[in-house]
């Protein structure tokens, strides 16, 4: 044990990271930016594998992962929207409700081929990844540092560290274990890669609500010319929630689209962080992403909340070595106050009814709502965000 500190204390500053997603990945990359020893366990056999989301961020978080990770965004944009509209299901037709216009543009993201990139750059920068590994326990010793455990072929073993960074993902096994989720409440969005024949009309998103999603929504997105993702996020089992998925594209989709000829080329979804009841962190113990808790509650999207979590850690890391956790925390308040806010407003509207109940009002009154910020749409809301007809 004593020989492993001392090899680790040479090189200065030692950090694990626990997971290779996007939030893994890029404190990495801005970990190893600061001159410190990096490694990442990543349990999968590939980065960004296996798929999970739809990959719509806004120009702002575009920025913010181009900056970060130095990749180039040709590579990895599939479309841009400025523009959604927001349809109605009941259980006898889609129809359209509102428009939302954006100040800026959404952009798709091939999440897989980004994360590939950024896993690159990374090694460029003397990031150790290392795959197929689980990490199973994290203790800390009475000098105060880090004993990792983790499983590769088999094998168990261990390595020290002065710093810890959970980016495990929604199933929070780590953050539970360590005491950093008081408890789990997790939803569950599935998606479909659908594939033409020749061209669909779809040129902007459609978000659905309605009989299709309780407490969520529903969404088509066009990928390309022949190329749609339709998916639904909501509270409900994995197999339910594929249930309702393959009824609407048999039921409504087909008929709604006025093309027989589709195919599912995939399937493919994960957890989503449906509560905000984990802390950041303990001393030089972080949590990032979705093993945080800390999503857009009303559309569950996190990668904007990742790139806001990279910057604050990076900062509080460069200063604050001792306790990183306090002076990340702080660093963040502005934007958990944001989202806290959100969520007491997503509650709201699940006890008047659901989203559907809130569309079906609007849609009695608007065609088209402007939207300054993507990211914090009830901001902009509250701030006087343009409404016109």
């Amino acid at each position: 044990m004593a020989s492993l500190e001392s090899s680790i204390l040479v090189g200065g500053v030692s950090v694990a990271v626990v997971g290779g997603g996007i939030g893994g990945l890029l404190s990495s990359i801005e970990i190893a930016k600061l001159g410190f020893n990096v490694i990442v366990y990543e349990e999968h056999g590939a980065v960004g594998l296996p798929k999970h989301c739809t990959g719509l961020i806004s120009e702002t978080t575009l920025s913010e992962i181009i900056r970060s990770s130095g990749i180039n965004h040709k590579n990895i944009i599939k479309a841009k929207f400025n523009e959604y509209a927001v349809m109605l299901l009941t259980p006898n037709k889609l129809s359209m409700a509102f428009n939302i216009k954006f100040n800026e543009y959404v952009y798709l993201i091939d999440r897989v081929m980004t994360e590939q990139l950024i896993a690159q750059r990374a090694e460029d920068l003397g990031v150790n990844i290392k795959l197929k590994t689980i990490v199973s326990d994290v203790l800390i010793d009475r000098s105060g540092m880090y004993l990792i455990k983790y499983i590769v072929s088999r094998n168990v073993k261990s390595k020290m560290f002065t710093h810890v960074i959970i980016a495990e993902g929604a199933k929070r096994t780590l953050s539970s274990r360590l005491k950093l989720c008081k408890s789990i409440r997790n939803c569950y969005g599935m998606q479909a890669l659908i594939k033409f024949s020749n061209q669909h009309y779809f040129r902007t998103p459609l978000i659905i609500v309605g009989s299709l999603s309780k407490h969520y929504f529903g969404w088509i997105v066009p990928v390309s010319d022949d190329e749609l993702l339709v998916g639904i996020m909501d509270s409900n089992s994995p197999i339910k929630i594929y249930r309702s998925l393959t009824m609407f594209i048999k039921k409504y989709l087909r008929e709604f689209i006025n093309n027989k000829d589709l195919k599912v080329r995939e399937y493919f979804g994960g957890l989503i962080p449906c509560d905000m009841r984990c802390i950041l962190g303990v001393r030089n113990l972080c949590s990032v992403g979705d093993a945080s808790s800390l999503i857009k509650p009303f559309t569950g999207g996190g990668i904007y909340v990742i790139t806001s979590q990279v910057k604050a850690l990076t900062e509080a890391l460069r200063k604050y070595q001792d306790d990183v956790a306090t002076m990340y925390s702080i660093k963040l308040t502005p934007l958990i106050k944001i989202l806290k806010r959100d969520l007491i407003v997503k509650k709201l509207i699940d006890t008047v009814g659901g989203y559907r109940i809130i569309v079906r009002f609007l849609s009695n009154f608007i065609d088209t709502l402007k939207v300054k910020n993507y990211d914090d749409m009830l901001s902009s809301l509250l701030r006087g965000f343009s409404i016109f007809t």
